[in-house]
């Protein structure tokens, strides 16, 4: 589908949305500041389609990020993730904290102009239940 690149600095969120953005069928590039995901698009011929940041990254924010890669890589769209919502000057789409990963990939897919995803049922681990009878 798209190629995503992932800015989040607590190792497990980043872990749990990137397997959330892979099964929608995206490709995911991970980083865990704003630096190393400047040098990773810099590093990059391809396309990057999104970029999804924490806002509150260590030395450079989501928005400045968004900036920064935006010099180079004009009509990059954005999606920035943060514990207060509300429109940052940039005009950001921004997604609340906290958030589940069904929300994360209804953002990703709005960003992107996608139709959003279907549900799929949960996988059944055990047969139905039941009902248990006293022996007697």
């Amino acid at each position: 589908m798209a190629t995503i690149l992932l800015v989040e600095d607590e190792k497990i969120m980043r872990t749990l949305m990137r397997v959330a953005l892979e099964r929608r069928g995206h490709e995911v590039l991970e980083a865990a500041s704003a630096r190393r995901a400047l040098a990773l698009a810099r590093a990059r011929a391809e396309a990057i389609d999104l970029v999804v940041a924490q806002m509150a990254l260590p030395k450079m924010n989501g928005t400045e990020l968004a900036r920064a890669m935006r010099a180079e890589r004009p009509g990059l769209r954005a999606l920035l993730v943060a514990r207060s919502v509300g429109t940052p000057e940039s005009g950001e789409k921004v997604l609340g904290q906290p958030f589940d990963l069904e929300a994360l990939v209804a953002a990703v897919d709005e960003q992107l102009g996608l139709p959003a995803g279907r549900r799929k049922p949960p996988a059944r681990s055990a047969p139905p239940h039941k009902k248990l009878r006293n022996a007697k």
